[in-house]
């Protein structure tokens, strides 16, 4: 096995990961209440249940998505900066 030290992330690469996490989370809350929407409005829902659904289906994921971006930057620049003081992660790789 070697042992290696992570002694940095790219701030924006780890942005863009927890940003696509943060899509995919936001898609499967929206979907959820989507499908909560149209189970309510046969029961007596108003009918604008199904609009609050379809724009849940459309703003989670944008919001989720920026918000993982955002903390994915916070993240790995105190990762950074934290890695300077004390040394990185060791990670051991075959």
């Amino acid at each position: 096995m070697v042992e290696k030290i992570i002694k940095r992330f790219d701030v924006i690469s780890v942005g863009k990961i927890y940003g696509m996490l943060g899509v995919i989370m936001g898609a499967i809350v929206g979907i959820i209440f989507l499908l909560l929407a149209f189970i309510g409005f046969p029961l007596g829902g108003a009918s604008s249940s199904i609009l609050l659904g379809l724009f849940s289906l459309i703003l989670y994921p944008i919001f989720l998505g920026i918000g993982g971006f955002i903390n994915g930057v916070i993240i790995a620049f105190l990762y950074n900066v934290a890695a300077n003081w004390i040394g990185g992660v060791k990670v051991d790789l075959e």
